[in-house]
């Protein structure tokens, strides 16, 4: 067994892995991204508002 199949045997093998192992994971993430989204959105809605009432103040 030479080295080029050797390396191809174990790319694969890592593909597969990867696959098996991260696909739950990044399925999970993909489920929980808006939620991430609206919690990241509640500071920069705030510091806006915040911008805004202050610029109508002067």
């Amino acid at each position: 067994m030479n080295f080029a199949t050797l390396s191809r045997t174990w790319a694969i093998a890592i593909a597969l892995f990867a696959y098996i192992v991260l696909g739950p994971a990044l399925a999970g993430l993909m489920e929980l991204l808006p939620q991430i989204l609206l919690v990241l959105s509640f500071p920069v809605a705030i510091s806006y508002l915040l911008i805004q009432l202050d610029r109508t103040s002067d």
